[in-house]
């Protein structure tokens, strides 16, 4: 009984966002609407600062989740999310980094 007492607060910091969509917006106005799927990937609808939309997804888009902290691999890593989900579940944010060593800051809201 006491270990699980133990336990038991540590229960609602893992999130799920399995089968979740969310939309996220970087500090350079690029926005993308991810869907995570169970088996570790996502697709993902790219919007670029000019208006063209774009739609992306195979095994090369994956995504990892730790408790709240969240990560995602963009075209085999070339691009990499990293952020932090807050306890509600429905808004997360993080920096993201390219091959490049280009940074920016994003922010995402669960939209389903």
């Amino acid at each position: 009984l006491f270990i699980l007492l133990l336990t038991i607060p540590f229960v609602g910091f893992v999130q799920e966002i399995n089968n979740t969509v969310w939309k996220t917006i970087d500090d350079g106005g690029d926005q993308r609407i991810i869907m995570f799927k169970e088996d570790g990937t996502f697709i993902y609808q790219y919007r670029y600062r000019n208006g063209t939309v774009q739609i992306f997804g195979d095994e090369d888009e994956t995504w990892e989740i730790n408790g709240n902290k969240v990560v995602l691999l963009f075209n085999d890593g070339f691009v990499i999310m990293s952020g932090e989900i807050n306890s509600r579940g429905d808004y997360m944010s993080g920096f993201r980094i390219n091959k490049n060593g280009e940074t920016l800051s994003w922010t995402g809201t669960l939209i389903d």
